[in-house]
């Protein structure tokens, strides 16, 4: 009934048209189903050299907050050069949504994810460069995002999904009730919870104790729902 897709090649850089959205829209016009969407945005990793609008091969890309030099805290900052790449990058995920929400289709999404990363406030633990200057920083890019497909592109078809973990920190990174939808946690199937060591054996753990804390974490006000990544998510990162 859920597909995942991830937007993450409709960017201002390498950006390209890899049928997307046509797959989305087919998802849940003709199956009947229901997209849930990430945003694996990237940006350039010598940001300081970069001129916007300028085409960067994927290879100078990333989403990895040790290879670039860009800037979060300055993202949120009007006029700022990381300002106007961001909003670049939302112009061209808007598109792409616009089109969906045309056809009738709604999408549970899934933007900034996996924030957090490991246990911290100050984006020391981030895996992603839009966690990498703390949890302040997060709040007011999500909030960014969030009016600026609600209000100025007029996006109404998205359910807005935020990332969590189960760290007495976690809370410092929830951007509020009134921007979020519902609240997710990342079960990866293929991990060895004691070790938290990718394995070859699937885990059908349904980490109950994990939804009870979630559910303690924001006063039971939102949906929980568990996304189950494969090994393959593992590997991406050397974990």
């Amino acid at each position: 009934a859920i597909r995942g897709f991830d937007m993450m090649n409709y960017n201002p850089l390498y950006g390209w048209d890899d049928g997307t959205t046509e797959r989305m829209i087919e998802w849940g016009t003709e199956r009947n189903g229901i997209p849930t969407v990430c945003w694996h945005i990237n940006v350039p990793k010598n940001f300081a050299d970069y001129t916007l609008g300028d085409a960067v091969d994927w290879a100078e890309c990333t989403y990895k907050p040790d290879e670039t030099d860009f800037d979060t805290a300055q993202a949120v900052i009007e006029g700022t050069k990381e300002n106007e790449y961001f909003k670049l990058a939302i112009a061209d995920l808007a598109e792409q949504l616009l089109r969906v929400q045309e056809a009738g289709v709604p999408i549970i999404f899934r933007p900034l994810h996996e924030a957090e990363g490991n246990s911290n406030i100050d984006g020391s633990g981030s895996w992603f460069w839009w966690g990498q200057d703390g949890s302040a920083v997060y709040k007011e890019l999500w909030k960014l995002t969030y009016k600026t497909l609600t209000e100025d592109y007029g996006l109404h078809n998205l359910i807005w999904e935020w990332n969590s973990y189960t760290y007495d920190t976690s809370t410092d990174w929830y951007p509020g009730d009134e921007y979020v939808d519902l609240v997710a946690y990342d079960k990866y199937n293929c991990t060895d919870w004691s070790t938290g060591s990718a394995v070859l054996v699937h885990n059908d753990s349904v980490i109950g104790g994990t939804f009870y804390s979630l559910v303690e974490q924001y006063g039971g006000k939102k949906i929980l729902r568990a996304l189950c990544l494969r090994m393959i998510e593992n590997l991406r990162r050397g974990t």
